[in-house]
């Protein structure tokens, strides 16, 4: 199959997205997509497979609101170039991060021209290198956290003097011991950070104990969650879930599983930590949460010419999406008043999920 982007809601509320109409495809025709990002209400994904240099990123919008990215005009290039890229991460200050695991590099990227890509001189340019087998990439109330899945250990990337990249002595330190095959990471929000070990089906969970600057010691890296009451098999990337804990994808199964500490005792390794949330894929690498933009950007709880004058301005790529919704009421959250018609819904839902599929598994396997 070709590498396909599937939006997964739980509309019924039963906790899974297991149900007809649940789950939908987004987006499709992809080479092999290998990880994503949302950010200003466009999701960003990566498409590796092709030749060296031709692989890319590629920005991904619903322009026209009807629920998914398949129409002319709601995919475009956003940076390219790159042989082997496999991450992808974006900072509060707009600066995106790409690795290229083969190449063992990480890219910072800005749109410095504000054109909507990062395709032009000067908008790329070299963050850091000799990350052995750079992979995931994420941002971390810490610093910038990679994996490096050749020598299988967590990066912590920081640019300490300011000059744009963490390319000098001091600014690239281990942080955690040898996790086998960490693809997958996800910050913890609360100083930690989740990884997830593909070989050794577990998620660990990473916590500097002792505030030395590292997670190294003994007990500061722990299993969160495995293969024997959890049943991970191939776990890969994760996202936090809207109803608590996290949304990982378990790469051998084609699963979405739902992993959450329901007992409170500081782990998912128990019965029924662990649920099924959605099934039927073909190699899920990646999932996303998805908080779609609302129309009413001024946010006076309708969609009209005030909100037109802006998007003009400051968003132009969002005028369809005003179209689609104009006289629309969008009530503030916890306001007693009408839900949005239902070609608004998918801009106001809070959050739905996208689950990723790879067209080639090869490289990917041998790799993890």
């Amino acid at each position: 199959p070709q590498g396909e982007i599937w939006l997964l809601q739980d509309i019924n509320g039963d906790g899974d997205a297991l149900d007809v109409g649940e789950k939908t495809l987004w987006t499709d025709g992809f080479a092999s997509v290998v990880e994503m990002e949302f950010h200003d209400g466009n999701l960003y994904a990566i498409e590796e497979g092709m030749v060296d240099g031709a692989n890319q990123a590629i920005r991904l919008t619903d322009v026209n609101g009807d629920g998914d990215a398949l129409d002319i005009g709601e995919r475009a290039v956003w940076a390219a170039g790159f042989d082997d890229p496999r991450g992808i991460a974006v900072d509060a200050q707009g600066t995106w991060f790409v690795t290229e695991v083969e190449d063992d590099l990480v890219w910072s990227l800005v749109d410095r021209n504000g054109d909507g890509d990062a395709l032009d001189e000067g908008e790329r340019r070299l963050y850091a290198d000799q990350i052995d087998g750079a992979t995931t990439v994420a941002i971390h109330s810490s610093g910038l956290l990679v994996t490096g899945t050749d020598q299988d250990q967590i990066i912590r990337l920081n640019d300490r003097n300011g000059d744009g990249d963490a390319l000098d002595e001091g600014e690239s330190l281990v942080v955690t011991p040898i996790v086998d095959s960490p693809v997958g990471l996800l910050d913890d929000n609360q100083g930690g950070s989740f990884c997830s070990s593909f070989s050794n089906d577990a998620v660990y969970h990473a916590v500097d104990r002792n505030c030395d600057g590292d997670m190294l010691d003994v007990v500061e890296t722990l299993s969160y969650a495995d293969d024997v009451f959890g049943g991970l098999n191939g776990p890969w990337g994760m996202t936090a879930h809207a109803a608590g804990g996290m949304l990982l994808a378990d790469f051998i199964d084609g699963e979405i599983l739902w992993i959450r500490d329901a007992n409170g005792d500081g782990d998912a390794l128990d019965q029924g930590d662990v649920r099924l949330f959605a099934d039927g894929f073909t190699f899920p690498v990646d999932v996303v949460t998805l908080v779609e933009c609302s129309p009413d950007v001024d946010g006076d709880g309708d969609v009209d010419g005030r909100d037109f004058l802006i998007l003009q301005r400051e968003n132009p790529e969002k005028i369809l999406l005003w179209e689609a919704n104009y006289g629309q009421l969008f009530p503030h959250a916890g306001a007693a008043s009408p839900v949005p018609e239902p070609h608004g819904l998918a801009l106001a839902a809070s959050f739905a999920c996208l689950a990723m599929l790879i067209r080639t598994t090869g490289m990917e396997t041998n790799e993890a």
